[in-house]
């Protein structure tokens, strides 16, 4: 099953996540990507440590609530 996390800061979780599939505990989970909404949060460089793509996209970058809805869907 493909994947992919969502996280903001410092990625405790995520790190949690990563390293159970690597210890091979969640087999059936493929992490395909890292959406994350703030450019600096340290949760990007662990994903990138795990090779995880990463994709940082802030929502005040979109004017309205209905653009970013519609650019999800």
């Amino acid at each position: 099953m493909r994947l992919a996390l969502m996280a903001s800061g410092t990625g405790s979780n995520v790190e949690v996540l990563l390293s159970e599939k690597q210890a091979g505990k969640l087999p059936s989970v493929d992490w395909v990507l890292l959406g994350c909404d703030r450019p600096n949060a340290p949760v990007i460089q662990k994903a990138e440590f795990h090779s995880l793509k990463t994709w940082v996209h802030s929502p005040s970058a979109l004017p309205t609530k209905s653009n970013m809805k519609n650019r999800f869907t």
